[in-house]
Order: structure tokens, then sequence, then C-alpha cells
């Protein structure tokens, strides 16, 4: 049987391994001049080629049934095996898997090479304008007839390498459906909010269709002009194929009950609703609330109908247990009405202009404004003013043109990005930053020990130096005896407790709390 295969990619050439193996005639046509362009950017050029966990649940679907069929632990077996029957072997780093070298090409090298050993024939140059149906199968380009064809030449995320998407509408004229394409990882237009643009703040975000919930996050959501935007949002927006009778609530107080409004509002009780509530919800969210629900700002919260108490909506977190799992947050946040920031050395901040530069793991196309956005939050975290990450991060479009010079990086896309300078982006997770800018960031791994054991292993050493008379300890055995002390004297106490009467930093006291 003669098989064409269009797209040299791992599909593709996967595929025709396996159709090959079956003692078939094999040829994969490819647009580009070589087989795996995209193959060569995974991972930031270390080729992130699958994953711990993959199951149903990581996929948009209408039918988990189709895709358990396909992905479940016998069928993810059978692909390691055959990986490393071609010579792929994996190293697994929290939870993702990339080749033992770390390098995008070897893998592409050896699926190549696979491919040449096996007798498939490659037709490089080629772009597909037309598919016609013959008598024996099909006909591409007039030029090549086949008994099978196989379409393996993927969707459009990446039109420089290939991906465009182009190919879909000569398959649509073959009577062929496939599944629409969406944008994903993106900020979500909607009703724009005028007088809440620019405020970021931790909230609930739910999407509804015909009033159906279809998922939920929670996390940093930042209004803009345009609608909405934050890592939650990015999030939620797989779920919009399109506008139509989808809803947004906001929940503004994820963390609260009832039973937190009632009783602070007992507390607070002679005080007016803006001031009662302006240290848990932003100032400017409760002026819009106000204005919107015709709520007086000056007005007690006794005074209001049961119907606009519901603004406040109850949470499955219990305050005493908000109190409990996060004890700094309550004190600062609900009895303080405050909130505080680290800074670090600028070192960080040089390090993530390093690692943008890098020509290998590097900054891509389509992670740009994720690069300087990250910029921006490292500039916050190492107390740099705006003017100069500014500056920074003009200096580095030429190197961000040359990713992609028919689609310029430009002085605009950094005044979106500088949007982010705000100290409430602190706390902006890493793996969050690794999955918008896809550039992987090593942790450390303390010589490959896990955090308890490396400390064990540390205070043995430390102990035998101290025995040995080559060090004095450095003092730390002081501050063991403090938290023992303490211990002693409060049996019953937290560890919480302890860093507030003691002044010890919450990593001293956690160090030395159960020896």
């Amino acid at each position: 049987m003669n098989i064409i295969i269009i797209g040299a990619g791992p599909s593709g050439m996967m595929c025709a391994i396996k159709a090959k193996n079956e003692n078939n005639n094999v040829t994969i046509i490819e647009k580009n001049d070589k087989a795996g362009k995209k193959l060569l950017l995974t991972g930031s050029g270390r080729c992130n080629y699958a994953n711990e966990i993959i199951n149903s649940d990581c996929y948009f679907t209408e039918n988990s049934d189709l895709i358990e069929n396909i992905i479940n632990p016998g069928e993810i077996d059978l692909m390691h095996r055959k990986l490393e029957s071609i010579g792929i072997y994996p190293d697994i780093i929290n939870g993702y898997y990339y080749p033992y070298s770390h390098n995008s090409a070897s893998v592409n090298n050896l699926l190549f090479e696979k491919c040449k050993s096996l007798g498939i024939n490659f037709i490089f140059n080629e772009e597909v304008n037309d598919i016609k149906k013959s008598s024996i199968g099909f006909k591409i380009n007039n030029k090549y007839e086949c008994d099978k064809l196989v379409i393996a030449c993927g969707g459009k995320s990446y039109p420089k390498t290939g991906s465009d998407g182009g190919l879909y509408l000569i398959l649509k004229k073959l009577g062929i459906n496939f599944t629409k394409m969406y944008p994903c990882l993106t900020q979500i237009k909607a009703d724009s909010i005028k007088e809440l643009s620019g405020v970021r703040l931790n909230a609930k975000v739910s999407l509804f269709k015909n009033n159906k919930l279809l998922s939920c996050e929670t996390g940093e959501l930042q209004f803009t002009n345009y609608g909405i935007s934050g890592i939650c949002v990015f999030n939620l927006s797989g779920y919009v194929k399109d506008n139509s009778n989808l809803t947004i609530k906001i929940n503004f107080l994820p963390f609260a009950e009832e039973t937190f409004i009632e009783n602070r509002m007992k507390l607070l009780e002679n005080l007016s609703l803006i001031n009662a509530f302006e240290s848990i919800i932003n100032y400017k969210v409760l002026k819009y609330i106000f204005k919107k629900t015709n709520i007086s700002e000056t007005a007690r919260y006794k005074s209001l109908t049961e119907n606009e108490k519901k603004l406040f909506k109850e949470s499955k977190l219990t305050l005493d247990q908000a109190k409990e799992k996060y004890p700094e947050w309550y004190e600062n946040k609900v009895l303080k009405g405050k909130r505080s920031y680290w800074t670090v050395k600028r070192d960080l901040y040089d390090w993530w202009i390093r690692q943008i530069k890098k020509e290998e793991n590097g900054a891509s196309y389509g992670h740009r404004y994720f690069c300087i956005m990250t910029l921006v939050i490292y500039g916050i975290k190492c107390g740099l003013s705006k003017d100069e990450i500014k500056q920074d991060a003009i200096d580095l479009i030429p190197f961000l043109n040359g990713l992609n010079k028919e689609e310029p990086f430009n002085e605009e896309d950094i005044k979106s990005a500088l949007e982010c300078y705000d100290e409430r982006y602190n706390t902006f997770p890493l793996k969050d930053i690794e999955k918008l800018t896809n550039i992987r960031i090593e942790r450390n791994k303390r010589n490959g020990r896990k955090q308890d054991v490396h400390i064990k292993y540390m205070n043995n050493q430390r102990a035998f130096k101290v025995e040995m008379g080559e060090c004095t300890n450095g003092g730390r055995p002081d501050k063991q005896k403090i938290v023992q002390k303490w211990q002693l004297e409060n049996p019953e106490g937290t560890k919480y407790q302890c860093v507030k009467d003691t002044g010890l930093s919450k990593n001293t006291v956690k160090k030395w709390w159960n020896i």
C-alpha cells in the first residue's frame, strides 16, 4: 500500500515509522526545508515531549471517552517504550519529560534517522495546495498519488514553523469535518468597566454559558480597557469559543462566608460600608459596586436588605480555616487591613535578562510579551523604578524582533507589559512564569536531596565539624535552644505563635521545631 503523510513533525514521523513497519511504501511531504521545525523549539529547545500526568482532564473536549480510548496507561506506556526503542531516554523533572540530552535536536535527529533507515521517502519544500480524490485514493498537487493519506500538519499555533492552518481550507473542500480552533492562554474581551481599568486584585472568577458553570479559577485578576486579564483568566480562556450567552461572575471575597461578614459587621457596626470593607476589597471596586447597586456607601450594614447582603458570597473556606491556614494573611488583611511585600537583590532581575537573551532555552516567538511581563515582575521584586525597567525592556526590542522579523515587537507591547508594574505581582507563581514564558527555571535541588533530608545531612555535617573543633556552629544551636525552650514553656503552642513571641523567622522555627 502506498501511504503519503503530510507533515514531517513528530506525529508525522512516528506515524510513518508505524506504517513502514507494516510493509507499506511511505512518503512524507513537508513544506519546510527540514523535518521537525516546531519540535526544535519545544521546551525552549530542550524538548518537553511528554508529561507525567496525561489524561482526558488535560483536554478541552466534549468526548472524554474518545480521549481516554487514545490516551490511557497502556497506550502511554507503549509510547514511552517505542520512543526508548528509537533511542530517546527520558529525564523526568517535576513531571515534565525531557530527553536525557535536554536537546530537542537530538530527538528530531533520532526520529529522522529512524525514518531514513527504514527507507521512508521525504519530499521537502513542497507546500500542499491541492488534494483530489483519485481512482486509487488521493492525488496531491497533481504529482503524488497514494492509496491512503494522513494529515499531520498541526493546527494554527505557530505560523512561522508552518502551522498556519492553511491546509484546513483544502480539507473542507474534500468534505472533511474538523474541530474549529480557538485561542487559549490569553485575555478575555468583555464589557469593559472603565472605572476599574488597571485594578489588580485576588478574586474567584467563574465562567458560565447559558447559566451553566464551565469552570472557575481563583488568583490574580486584572481589569483592562478591553475586559479582564490575569493568570486565572488565562486558565479560563480555553473555555471561550464564542461570546454568546457567556457570563463572567467575580467573587471579590473568595475566602469569606456569610458568618465572616456578619461577625465583621458586628465588630464594625458603627462604620459605614465603605470604611468597613475598604481594607478587604479594593476601594475602586467598592465604589463601582455601590454605584451599580444604588447602595449608599455611607449606609450601615444592618440597614441592608437580605438581597443586598447577598452581594457578599459564601465560600467553602470558613474564616477559622483561613485563619489557621493563612495566619499571616489573617493578621495583616483581616485584623490590620494591610499587606506586606518583600524585595530581593537586583541579581534576580539581571539574571532574567540573561535568560531572555540566551540562544538556547531563552525567549521565543509567541512568548515575548510574557518574558517582558516577567521582567517587570522581577523588577518590582528588586525594588526597581518603572522608568528603569521600561528602558531595559526597550533595549531588548532588537533581540526580541530577531525572533520573528515579520511580526515585530514594539514599545506598545512594552507599555502593555508595564501594566503589571504593581507590587501585588510580587507573589506571581514560578510555575505560571514558566508556563507563560516557556523558559524553564531550574530549582535548587540540594544535590538531589529533599529539603528535610538535606537539613538532616547538613546538621550532621555541622555537628561533626563542631566535635572536631573545626567550627563553632555559627551560633545556630542558640536558635535551636530558643525554639526548644519556647516549646517547653508552651506545649500547646503553634509555630506561628512561636514566630511572634521569639522574633525568629518562619523558616528558623520550622527548622528546629521537631528536632
